[in-house]
């Protein structure tokens, strides 16, 4: 039986990094919305992240709960100035999505199986 080769196993690592990359781009500078009051969402504000939901968002300012604190609490809810924030990323959970697969999960069933099919073809060889 043949060893598999070093050319065939660079393109394995090569395409695991890649792989890996692709999950993780920068978002677009466009700022998401909640889906409802229960949507946690993550802001960052200076040096500081909160693990938010219940947010609210007019042209000038940001407001919400943490994540712990029921989304109608008015004595809980947190306020930013829109120019603070710096980012606002949606958190995915099971709670908070309802559209199907996420990309991360499809991107990583998809890099498994190119990376199994070419283990069989390796040890094939």
């Amino acid at each position: 039986m043949r060893l598999p080769s070093w050319r065939g196993a660079r393109w394995v690592i090569a395409l695991a990094g890649i792989a890996a990359c692709a999950g993780g781009g920068a978002g677009g500078s466009e700022v998401p919305e909640p889906r409802s009051e229960w949507t946690r969402m993550m802001v960052w504000v200076g040096g500081d992240v909160y693990d938010m939901r219940g947010i609210r968002m007019t042209a000038d300012s940001l407001s919400g709960v943490a994540f712990h604190d029921p989304p109608d609490c008015a004595a809980c809810r947190m306020r930013f100035a829109r120019a603070d924030v710096d980012s606002i990323r949606v958190r995915e959970t099971p709670e908070n999505r309802d559209d199907g697969t996420p990309w991360s999960t499809t991107i990583a069933s998809l890099t498994a199986a190119v990376l199994f099919a070419t283990l069989i073809v390796l040890v094939a060889q």
